[in-house]
């Protein structure tokens, strides 16, 4: 690899000092400018190709259309304007010493006319992702503006998901974070117009995109292959979105639309975004304005199993795997999501611009969740509920500035980033049932874990209760800098340098809090001194009937399973008197109006408002809840600051080769604060508090990230890309957190790791790209190898010390290369040119194939009894093994087939994804990924196929109002999770499908 280093500065680095005697700007050089617009939509043309072939100069117009050619030496020539899709244009322009030619280039459809052809939005938004794929210097991925606007997704993640290479994390069943070729979320970098944005997980770097609307969005970008002028933190890719700037003329989009959810009946959805534009001062000032909000209906009914390892059958050889527990939940979450952006740029002249643009999304989530557990191997069974309601904000400011200075291009930009994550409330009760197994299952199957319980209901007791909060901030700062230099060696080399620096600054605290109540224990029972308060047994303990209620669910889980207490025969016929309470403070307590001989039925769960109750009469009391110290050891404050610069430059041989190439260099310095906590003994206070000591930890360290970039083209019709980039990943913002909890009751001792190491990887892509006027086919190859892999893991201390035969639970790097390999496929046509019904098909489909390695730890204690002294022999493995990465499915794929005519639009679309080892989801019951500390504890997440639709139609002539339906999961596929090697089912959740219906209007003047 340093070899590979050594190579790229002997060819890159001469460019840089030879600059200031061989690239010097002639005066007598002029230039031309302009802007490249839609003949029939009046609409700029983003990433139009304009160019000089006598003197191999060219460029590509912005998202505004606007493009500029400079270093022109005075004289006569053919400027030629290309766009995919669209009559190649030629205009003949005289260029006077040190003159300034402007254009308006207006461009056709390709071979008809405009009388004939209506260019519609599918194929309107195709056309703008292919042109800026194939004018890109750097391997890159599109959804256009005008694509998002034809696609049926909720939020931003969801769009980006159906790019070549992309799987989704989801949460409440729509996306929310993005994998790329099977590389985690959190080692993606995730930008709005260039800036990065602040995490919004308590723990870990990933950023949640159901926060970003598309409906304010520009358009996305996928590099997949980064340059030295952008943050190096993207080993699997950087995801940009740009927001919307202000076209010529005053302009008002939105719409308004309805919606339904097919899991829970509910018709009182609504989804509405808005957008006003206009530019004042003959152009020179342009304001944009966007606003949206939405109300969905996320709730699901789920099911999660864990699974004990018991060893290896020993006639058969296979592992034998019991059921631990089986888990119901039924969830009701509503989420409103509200957002919006303004963004005004100032055009001072040709050569000078700025702009200031303001983002903010702003997110809450109410959920309400009831759930049964059959806990097999401990013999009890619980049921419990929880109310939690929390928030997210997500802000991002920048501005940034253009300016050229003859052949000098400078650029700044400086950002402020928030995010604010908050949950005031969250309140649980639980309640168990103790000695509840009656008899063994017979089999070893879910559906047969629940006969085996006894559902006695006049023993289920309140077993806890808990109230916690959680806030978490994080605070971004940035500021760059960038110089190019642009150069004209020949009529036949020329191309540019470029070097800058950039200062960015997290700032990020979490704080957590919790109390907690334990009634089923006497030092923690209020009912021995409030007898009258409760319904008891005869030990004292509260029983579950105090906090019955009514909510029902007649059709969980298609009638499969009973979410609710006891059986149905038991609902029928089982009462529970109440007595033995003073029965007016009893109903003051718990909101209830019963009179004497009243009776309990048990037709509900177990009601969330009488524990709520229960939680403010019992908060503050002297024998209520009691100070979770343990919540305090997870709080922590964390600085990190990254200082960076590079050099790069490109270089062009002709129309046909391109060599871009450089070097980054990032150093990081990072400072965090926690505490740890271990147990007090009786004479430090009593058992149950914990001694907490603050800590602090800092390190730093310094990467050189050297690029490069190589284009081809073969022919008008085909390119070749090559590239190499070295990239980075930081750890978790927890990982690195120097806290540490001992119990020692338990054995247990969990920590983080100040001193972990952040992952490099080397990266190589190779792509070729076909395209013509039926538009773009892309082939290529990708091959990663990333050192330092971070994970959590577990083992026991088996050497000595005080410790000797705790389970320790800690980050560690993994030993060795990991490795990532594939191949994608990409397809984007329209048939336009065939004519007739032909014309208004257009065809999305994308393939990628993949396959990882990387290594896990092994750790297992075997003790094998022998007939001699000492008769046990301990043998104990502390290993890895090698297996994919987390997250990385084998098989990607996504097809779309659109058709338009005549005002008509709609599409039809597929996303189809592979088992991949499991993520893991807390939602319904897992902690962590699925990863196990052997194999046959590993679990992956099921394949699925979800299909898609959205339909338009266009009601006026002019198009300005549009009738939408859209329909997502139309097969109600749930997300399904199996045990690894018995490929038995371990976590399921459906949310049924949801619709759309609405209108979209567009005025403009």
């Amino acid at each position: 690899m340093k070899c590979l280093y050594k190579h790229l500065l002997i060819l890159f680095w001469p460019v840089f000092f030879a600059a200031p005697s061989v690239w010097a700007v002639q005066p007598e050089n002029g230039s031309i400018y302009g802007i490249i617009t839609d003949g029939q939509s009046g609409q700029p043309l983003a990433y139009a190709a304009a160019g000089i072939r006598s003197l191999n100069i060219g460029t590509t117009s912005d998202a505004q259309g606007r493009f500029r050619l400079i270093q022109i030496p005075p004289g006569n020539y053919d400027v030629e304007f290309r766009y995919l899709g669209y009559k190649t244009d030629t205009i003949q322009v005289t260029v006077n010493s040190g003159e300034e030619v402007q254009l308006e280039v207006v461009l056709s459809p390709e071979g008809v006319t405009l009388q004939t052809v209506e260019l519609t939005a599918q194929r309107e938004g195709q056309a703008a992702a292919i042109n800026q794929q194939i004018n890109a210097n750097t391997i890159v991925n599109v959804v256009s503006k005008e694509k998002l606007q034809e696609l049926p997704d909720q939020n931003a993640a969801e769009a980006v998901g159906r790019l070549a290479g992309v799987s989704l994390y989801r949460d409440g069943g729509e996306g929310q974070q993005v994998t790329v070729r099977g590389i985690s979320p959190r080692f993606n970098n995730i930008t709005i117009n260039g800036e990065r944005l602040p995490s919004t997980d308590p723990e870990s770097r990933s950023v949640d995109l159901s926060m970003i609307s598309p409906d304010m969005l520009a358009g996305i970008e996928l590099y997949k292959a980064i340059r030295p002028d952008m943050d190096g933190d993207a080993i699997g890719g950087t995801v940009n979105f740009s927001i919307r700037k202000a076209s010529s003329g005053f302009q008002m989009n939105g719409r308004a639309m309805g919606g339904y959810n097919g899991l829970k009946n509910d018709p009182t959805l609504f989804r509405s975004n808005l957008s006003v534009s206009n530019r004042f001062a003959k152009d020179k000032i342009g304001i944009i304005a966007t606003g949206n909000f939405q109300r969905a209906n996320r709730s699901s009914e789920f099911l999660s199993t864990d699974y004990v390892y018991q060893g290896v059958n020993a006639q058969t050889g296979t592992p034998i795997i019991k059921i631990d527990n089986l888990n119901l939940g039924d969830r009701l979450e509503t989420r409103d999501r509200t957002g919006g952006s303004i963004t005004a740029d100032y055009t001072f002249n040709k050569n000078h611009e700025i702009l200031l643009s303001s983002s903010m999304g702003y997110s809450t989530r109410d959920e309400l969740r009831y759930r049964r557990r059959y806990r097999v191997t401990n013999a009890y069974q619980e049921f419990d509920v929880l109310k939690r309601n929390s928030s997210t904000l997500l802000l991002s400011n920048s501005l940034s500035g253009k300016h050229h200075f003859g052949s000098l291009d400078f650029t700044w930009q400086g950002s402020v980033s928030s995010s604010d994550q908050n949950t005031p409330y969250a309140l649980s009760g639980r309640f168990r049932e103790l000695s509840a197994i009656s008899s063994q299952p017979k089999d070893n199957t879910i559906e047969s874990i629940p006969g085996i319980f006894k559902n006695s209901l006049s023993r289920t007791i309140m077993y806890d209760s808990q109230f916690e909060t959680s806030k978490v901030d994080e605070d971004i700062r940035t500021f760059q800098a960038d110089l190019k230099h642009n150069f004209k060696l020949s009529n036949k080399i020329n191309g540019y340098v470029k070097a800058g620096g950039k200062y960015r600054n997290f700032i990020r605290a979490r704080d957590q809090s919790a109390v907690f109540i334990n009634p089923y224990l006497p030092v923690d029972n209020p009912a021995l001194d409030n007898p009258e308060l409760f319904i008891r047994n005869a030990a004292g303990e509260i029983l579950m009937a105090n906090f019955i209620g009514d909510y029902t669910n007649d059709g969980y889980y298609g009638g499969k399973f009973d979410i609710l207490p006891g059986t149905s025969a038991q609902r029928d016929t089982f009462l529970t008197p109440v007595q033995g309470v003073d029965l007016a403070a009893y109903n003051a307590l718990f909101g209830t109006s019963y009179k004497e001989g009243d009776q309990i039925p048990y037709k509900g769960h177990i009601d969330m408002d009488k524990i709520r109750r229960f939680y403010e009469r019992y908060k503050d009391a002297d024998n209520g809840y009691h100070i979770n110290q343990e919540a305090d050891l997870e709080d922590y404050d964390a600085n990190e600051t990254i200082t960076a610069g590079y050099a790069m430059t490109e270089i062009n041989f002709g129309e046909r080769l391109m060599l871009m190439g450089g070097v980054r260099y990032e150093n990081t310095h990072q400072e965090y604060t926690s505490r740890t906590g271990s147990p007090k003994g009786e004479d430090e206070g009593g058992t149950g508090f914990l001694d907490l000591v603050d800590v602090s930890s800092t390190q730093g360290y310094d990467d050189f990230l050297p690029m490069a970039h190589l284009r081809y083209k073969a022919t008008r019709w085909m390119d070749l890309r090559l590239a190499y980039t070295r990239t980075l990943a930081r750890p978790n913002f927890f990982n690195l957190v120097p806290w540490e909890r001992i119990n020692v009751a338990e054995r247990v001792i969990d920590r983080g790791k100040p001193d972990l190491l952040h992952t490099n990887a080397n990266n190589y892509d190779a792509f070729l790209s076909f395209y013509n006027k039926f538009g773009l086919l892309t082939i290529g190859g990708f091959y990663k190898e990333l050192e330092n892999i971070d994970y959590v893991r577990t083992r026991t201390i088996v050497d000595g010390g005080d410790f000797k035969g705790f389970s320790v639970t800690e980050p560690d790097n993994v030993d060795g290369i990991s490795t990532v390999r594939g191949v994608e496929i990409d397809l984007q046509a329209n048939l336009r040119p065939l004519g007739g019904f032909w014309s208004g098909i257009i065809i999305g489909a994308n393939l990628t194939l993949a396959r990882s390695q990387t290594y896990y730890p092994l750790f297992d204690v075997e003790t094998t009894f022998i007939p001699t002294p000492p008769f046990f022999v301990t043998i104990v493995t502390d290993t890895v093994r090698s297996g994919p990465i987390v997250g990385q499915a084998n098989v990607i794929g996504n097809f779309t087939l659109g058709y338009e005519r005549k005002g008509f639009s709609g599409r039809i679309s597929m996303i189809y994804q592979s088992a991949a080892l499991s993520p893991g989801n807390p939602g319904i019951g897992s902690s962590g990924s699925g990863v196990g500390s052997i194999p046959e504890e590993d679990y992956y997440d099921a394949s699925f196929t979800r299909f898609d639709l959205a339909l338009k139609q266009r009601i006026d002539k002019k198009g300005k109002w549009t009738v939408m339906f859209n329909m997502n999961n139309i097969s109600n596929t749930p997300e399904r999770a199996f045990q690894g090697t018995i490929n038995q089912l371990q976590q399921e959740e459906f949310y049924g499908f949801t619709a759309d219906l609405g209108l979209m209007f567009k005025f403009s003047k």
